[in-house]
């Protein structure tokens, strides 16, 4: 009986700190839906536009004075135009890693927000085969096959507001400084495919400097305790895109992700 209370006694005192140790990393993964645009005149003078799904995975870092997110994200769309005889098949993903610095720490109503500046690094990439339906056969048939591959360097700006121990909420917007695109050409050239009958797609591309390639990415995402050490996330992100070579191209998306952490 004597040793029986003395193991709770023990494990008592090992298991009651991990619950009111503050946590440092989040690590989790993320599922929701995506409302993407696009407007692609190497391609079609069409908008297309359409729901998709958008699973994540991300990792957060609360330094003493900094603060450090990766995110892997990828998105699926069947997309759709005012023209019913066009659609689009539309997929593509990104990573991301940013590193913050805290530059002030002012008190609202008591609690701690948290205001950070630093850099990212980003790799985007969005793919579209644009389908026509030819009535004779009754099918879709590839009507061209467009992307935009980029790597970037952007400015990042945080803001984190402390409500308890492990909820909080946490404001992130990254703008591209240097990039690099690759988009596909209008005339046949050394990076056309004869064979299939596209344009092959290439990793890298021009070099272009803020504002000729420009794009927004703003995230909002809340996290509370859900049981033992894991919080559960509620997001939102809105991300614009704008480039002119060879053509322009525009998109937009908003991502809507529920998601589950685990906090150490």
């Amino acid at each position: 009986m004597i040793t029986r209370r003395f193991t709770s006694n023990i494990l008592m005192i090992i298991m009651v700190p991990l619950f009111f140790l503050r946590a440092q990393n989040y690590a989790g993964v993320g599922f929701g839906g995506t409302d993407f645009h696009i407007i692609d005149a190497h391609a079609s003078p069409l908008i297309f536009g359409s729901l998709g799904i958008t699973p994540d995975i991300q990792f957060i870092h609360k330094g003493e004075n900094s603060l450090q997110y990766f995110e892997g994200s990828y998105y699926d769309n069947l997309l759709s135009s005012s023209s019913s005889n066009f659609n689009t098949q539309s997929w593509g993903g990104r990573l991301r890693f940013s590193f913050v610095q805290l530059i002030a720490n002012p008190g609202i109503l008591g609690r701690a927000l948290s205001i950070y500046a630093g850099g990212s690094a980003c790799t985007f990439f969005t793919r579209q085969d644009y389908y026509y339906y030819y009535k004779p056969s009754a099918a879709n048939a590839v009507a061209d096959v467009s992307w935009q591959w980029s790597h970037s360097l952007d400015i990042s700006l945080a803001a984190e507001y402390d409500l308890t121990d492990r909820e909080f909420l946490l404001a992130q917007i990254d703008m591209p400084v240097v990039s690099s695109i690759s988009r596909p050409q209008y005339s046949p050239s050394e990076d056309y495919n004869y064979s299939e009958n596209v344009f092959k797609i290439k990793m890298f591309g021009a070099a272009e400097l803020f504002p000729n390639y420009f794009s927004l990415d703003i995230r909002l995402n809340y996290q509370r305790p859900l049981f033992w050490n894991f919080n559960m996330q509620i997001g939102y992100e809105f991300f614009y895109s704008y480039y002119n070579k060879p053509s322009d191209i525009k998109m937009y998306m908003n991502n809507f992700r529920g998601g589950l952490f685990y906090c150490f």
